[in-house]
């Protein structure tokens, strides 16, 4: 995680864009923190489940290609657009 943070100077500096998302199973958007953080061009996402429940969300950004930089409980169905996290879980993307 901290090897990947040092790769990235977007997690430190830049701009912050918070996007909504809520769980599809309870309609609540209270338990997912979603962000984008902005530095020179690179664009990062972050989603982090809140809660001590299972989420599934759909990808807050449908129209961007992703690359995975550090899941942890996290799991992406390509073809229904679906990511589940667990309790707790996250996942860091980078934006292409």
């Amino acid at each position: 995680m901290l090897n990947t943070r040092k790769q990235f100077n977007v997690f430190g500096r830049g701009t912050t864009e918070f996007i909504e998302t809520s769980d599809l199973i309870t309609g609540k958007n209270n338990n997912v923190l979603s962000y984008l953080r902005v530095y020179n061009n690179v664009k990062v996402l972050v989603v982090n489940n809140l809660s001590k429940q299972e989420v599934h969300i759909t990808n807050p950004l449908p129209d961007e290609d992703l690359a995975i930089l550090f899941p942890k409980g996290f799991s992406f169905d390509q073809e229904s657009n679906l990511m589940k996290l667990e309790p707790f879980g996250f996942a860091w993307f980078s934006v292409l």
